[in-house]
């Protein structure tokens, strides 16, 4: 396993561990009584959802490359954000797979 591998490894166990955390402390939705408090608040759940479809674009693509479902990591982007895509580039092969069209025959 690479280094890279194993610090995005890291930030996904550190990240998963603190949202967990955040969730059993505030529910899981506590951020909705916020939701109003500020501009600000607004300002960054936008750019998060933003920042989160952009995101979602590259796993489908990356994922189909790869010869990959890219489904069940788009369904639960909404529901856990960042941590999909965190657990996508984990766990997902590190070569890209060549498409069956694409191989060469063999005898």
């Amino acid at each position: 396993m690479s280094f890279k591998r194993i610090a995005l490894a890291f930030v996904l166990f550190d990240f998963t561990a603190f949202s967990l955390y955040v969730c059993v402390k505030e529910g899981p939705l506590g951020f909705i009584p916020n939701a109003d408090s500020s501009l600000w608040y607004i300002q960054v759940f936008l750019d998060l959802c933003i920042a989160a479809t952009f995101g979602a674009r590259w796993l489908y693509r990356d994922a189909k490359s790869r010869g990959l479902n890219p489904i069940p990591w788009l369904v639960a982007l909404p529901f856990i954000g960042s941590i999909a895509i965190l657990g996508y580039v984990v766990f997902r092969p590190s070569e890209a797979r060549q498409p069956e069209s694409a191989r060469p025959l063999t005898a």
